[in-house]
């Protein structure tokens, strides 16, 4: 025979089992999603690479004024650097590390800290979301391309 359990009406205490079910979406809640903590290793890896410094401890958090300083320019030669080893270099030839795949998701990593992210880059007045720009867009297609029918760098 099943078990009726009677609605409760607004106004009545929780039940006991109504308060353990709440509790435990507290807890899931409460649970940090180990994407955003790989995120904030990417974004902190980026900004130290632009700041040129040590990488930033875990937990670190970024003020929006250095959030706004990100160029695309910024982002390009962050990009360069982690698949060629140097910032500096003109991409040719197939990545040495990563491919487009790990472009993209650095792109979607950094553009969920920008403030504004939902605003596209404007380039004249040097505003929005840097990631979002289409020398950025470009840059990935080129690695794409350079990539060639072979795809992607060999992997670990």
């Amino acid at each position: 025979m099943p078990i009726i359990i009677p609605k409760q009406k607004e106004g009545d205490a929780a039940s006991p089992a109504s308060t353990d079910e709440s509790k435990a979406a507290a807890a899931a809640a409460a649970k940090p999603s180990p994407v955003p903590k790989r995120y904030n290793t990417i974004l902190r890896d980026f900004m130290a690479y632009h700041h040129q410094t040590t990488m930033y401890q875990e937990g670190h958090t970024f003020a929006d004024a250095e959030l706004l300083e990100i160029t695309p320019d910024h982002i390009i030669r962050y990009f360069t650097m982690k698949l060629y080893g140097d910032g500096d270099v003109v991409p040719q030839g197939k990545p040495l590390k990563g491919s487009h795949h790990t472009l993209d998701y650095y792109k979607k990593a950094i553009s969920s800290f920008i403030p504004n992210k939902q605003q596209p880059w404007d380039n004249a007045i040097k505003k929005g979301n840097p990631t979002r720009a289409k020398v950025v867009n470009k840059f990935i297609h080129r690695i794409r391309e350079l990539e060639g029918d072979e795809g992607s760098s060999k992997k670990r």
